[in-house]
């Protein structure tokens, strides 16, 4: 029988689901995304020095920006809306900022999170050819062609995503009891389409950026390590060789972002396979409800993380960006540094 009230389990199911979304996206989310948008800006700020410029510099570069979006879209759409849901500080979020900007906020980030993982793919390429065939990498990976591959990648992702512009859509309405004109989002019929939800939104989706991304990404992986251990193997063996070693630190980098990407592709499939098989399977709402929110907040997560770790693993495993870095943000401090030692000699 229908009632009105709630149930205690459907209560207990939503603090739960609540509980969830805001320790994965109010708290831990918000952190990684503000990190990792400083990080971002930083990393832009490094790459396009003078002593970075290559082709890799460049489609890092374009995936710095790309994650910059990523990561301002989360922000805006997921972490902020948890943060004042929970805490009740800003109680017109919703209303005010959050809904008539989201159908904006939500195809920047389709095609942002489309464009990073398309770009890591391309990144991956890139250094497979120049781990696989070093005499030859110099004439196929050059500038220009990495420029043309990063404005292939935008528009490729720009136009994959036009269903997503077709989503949502604003309508406003007068509320009596306020005496104001309110806003709501609402899903237009097209979403509601067995193409969108089905042909689109898992069929495409998991072919165009799972399957295909994580299938080249895996077999780069799998090359590039090999590579990289034959060639530590062949240093070792001649005693020398610190371009070889810069070499193998940059590929290990790379490695990394791709296992990273890897990863946040995975949960991406496993999360929107599970929300289609509660659509069809589950007879109540709340049957896979803290299941499939936890595996969604996880996977959205996941996402943040992506977008949100490579400033650390370029620190990490780029010797070459380490110095760009102290000289781009450490070098006034040094010079303070120096001209405090000098006048202290001065007075001994």
């Amino acid at each position: 029988m229908e009632s009105s009230e709630t149930t205690p389990r459907a209560a207990t199911t939503s603090k739960a689901v609540g509980d969830i979304w805001y320790i994965c996206h109010g708290i831990l989310g918000t952190a990684v995304e503000v990190f990792g948008v400083v990080g971002n800006v930083m990393s832009i700020a490094v790459l396009v020095h003078p002593d970075m410029r290559s082709s890799t510099g460049i489609l890092l570069t374009s995936l710095a920006v790309y994650d910059i979006i990523v990561l301002t879209s989360y922000l805006f759409l997921l972490s902020m809306d948890q943060i004042f849901q929970h805490t009740r500080v800003y109680a017109n979020f919703l209303t005010d900022l959050h809904q008539p900007t989201y159908p904006v906020w939500y195809s920047m980030s389709s095609i942002a999170f489309m464009g990073s993982s398309y770009t890591t793919l391309a990144i991956s390429i890139e250094r497979l050819i120049v781990v696989t065939f070093p005499l030859k990498a110099s004439a196929w990976c050059t500038e220009s062609r990495a420029k043309a591959a990063v404005i292939l990648i935008f528009i490729f992702s720009a136009l994959y995503n036009i269903p997503r512009y077709l989503v949502f859509s604003i309508v406003p309405s007068w509320d009596e009891a306020t005496q104001k004109n309110e806003i709501s989002l609402e899903r237009t019929e097209f979403s509601k389409t067995y193409f969108f939800k089905a042909v689109y939104s898992v069929t495409m989706n998991i072919t165009i950026k799972v399957f295909l991304p994580l299938t080249v990404l895996a077999v780069s992986s799998c090359f590039m390590i090999r590579a990289v251990r034959r060639t530590g193997m062949v240093r070792r063996n001649l005693q020398g060789g610190g371009l070889g070693s810069n070499h193998s630190k940059f590929s290990a980098m790379v490695v990394a972002v791709m296992v990273f990407s890897m990863t946040s592709l995975l949960t991406g499939a496993m999360e929107v396979i599970l929300l289609r098989i509660n659509d069809q399977q589950f007879q109540t709402a709340d049957d896979c409800e803290v299941v499939c929110a936890a595996v969604s907040a996880v996977s959205e997560l996941m996402a943040i993380l992506n977008s949100g770790i490579n400033f650390l693993l370029f620190c990490v495993f780029g010797s070459k960006f380490r110095e760009v870095f102290r000289r781009r943000f450490c070098k006034r401090r040094e010079m303070a540094a120096r001209n405090s030692r000098s006048y202290t000699m001065s007075l001994s």
